[in-house]
């Protein structure tokens, strides 16, 4: 792939490239404190195909942004990387 004139993503042949799709979703979260959120948010966002997450410790809630074809199981991952920072925490699915 490379960028075209206009700064599009095109494969070789010219064709636009595919994007992969993303799904972004909210969960309900159980988390004990604002710096375990923020450890787990920043161990979460090196997950490969996490594009974007926000774990707020005041509103308990977790907004995930990954690839739809394998969102099920990054969620998984998410899931086992929160409990090695606080294995207390729960993610509601």
């Amino acid at each position: 792939e490379e960028q075209n004139k206009m700064g599009f993503m095109v494969k070789p042949d010219g064709c636009p490239a595919e994007r992969s799709r993303t799904m972004k979703k909210k969960f309900k979260i159980e988390v004990d404190c604002a710096n375990c959120a923020a450890k787990m948010e920043d161990a979460v966002k090196h997950l490969d195909g996490v594009n974007d997450v926000n774990i707020n410790f005041m509103t308990q809630k977790m907004k995930l942004d990954a690839d739809d074809a394998r969102f099920e199981e990054i969620l998984d991952e998410v899931v086992k990387t929160c409990k090695k920072v606080e294995p207390d925490c729960e993610i509601y699915r």
